[in-house]
């Protein structure tokens, strides 16, 4: 699973990160990785990877000292997505009065070990110990494979009532005809795409890369509508196949062609795309930009 840290990157929170670091690598329920945006040296567009990392993380720890404006920017970002976010920041620093009845562990600048790291691996065990649990009661095993099967996913972030015509367009001759749809589990594009299937009585299955990928609003969605939520990750998948990820590898081998909604700029997307392409992969790809 993965952990986004949102602080200022300054140096003089070296070694604050690195507590935190330690932190969340103790838990032992889980292998966690943990990184903050300034890590990321690949080419592209900053904007899109803050977005795609925040989307992609399952829980945060967000530092408040100093009242950073990125970092505010950052945290509001990661509240609206309604993600886990534990809160820390150093004693007697001032808080934004939207914040302050949140829940902060404060730490002492010089006593990093006694007053930040335990208090903080004991917050993240108990913020994973209740994702879990509404992760594990919707997760199941891939079901039988169908006569006829689709993928579709896209980019994080679109414009949902484009999607929702482009959906319109390019799934109406596959709807009626018994077929098992493979949707995404994160993100504007899949949020409508499972909306757009469920509504019409289709049968759906949710994919995510892992356990713990699944949004909220999606997690209503699957329990609303009692709709299998499957971890890629655990499913048994042909070997010597390799692909960005363990899902894009199922929606490869599983399904019988894959659509893809595009928003025109998210990278992501745009080498998921390719791959499928070289892979000799039926796909559509419609734009939501």
């Amino acid at each position: 699973m993965k952990c986004f840290v949102i602080m200022p990157y300054a140096e003089q929170f070296g070694d604050v990160y690195a507590t935190i670091k330690r932190a969340v690598g103790s838990i032992e329920e889980v292998e966690v990785e943990c990184l903050r945006l300034d890590e990321m040296k690949a080419a592209g567009r900053i904007t899109d990877d803050l977005l795609r990392e925040l989307n992609a993380a399952a829980v945060c720890v967000a530092d408040l000292t100093g009242n950073n404006p990125n970092v505010m920017w950052e945290v509001g970002y990661a509240m609206a997505l309604d993600k886990p976010v534990i809160f820390i920041s150093q004693e007697g620093s001032t808080r934004p009065f939207d914040i302050k009845d949140m829940r902060i562990n404060e730490y002492e600048r010089d006593s990093l070990e006694s007053t930040l790291e335990k208090r903080l691996t004991e917050s993240f065990r108990a913020t994973l110990s209740q994702i879990t649990q509404e992760r594990t009661d919707v997760l199941r095993p891939m079901p039988g494979a169908s006569a006829l099967s689709m993928a579709v996913t896209g980019s994080m972030n679109a414009n949902r009532s484009k999607c929702h015509r482009r959906l319109e367009t390019l799934l109406e001759p596959y709807l009626g005809r018994d077929v098992a749809w493979y949707c995404g589990s994160y993100g504007d594009v899949d949020q409508v795409a499972v909306e757009f299937l469920t509504e019409r009585n289709e049968k759906v299955v949710v994919v995510g890369y892992d356990s713990f990928d699944i949004s909220k609003p999606m997690l209503t969605l699957v329990e609303e509508n009692k709709l299998p939520f499957v971890d890629a990750g655990s499913e048994q998948l042909p070997k010597g196949i390799r692909g960005p990820t363990d899902r894009d590898v199922l929606f490869l081998t599983k399904a019988d062609a894959v659509v893809l909604l595009w928003n025109g700029h998210s990278q992501g997307t745009l080498e998921l795309i390719d791959w499928y392409r070289t892979q000799h992969k039926d796909h559509v790809v419609g734009f939501v930009g």
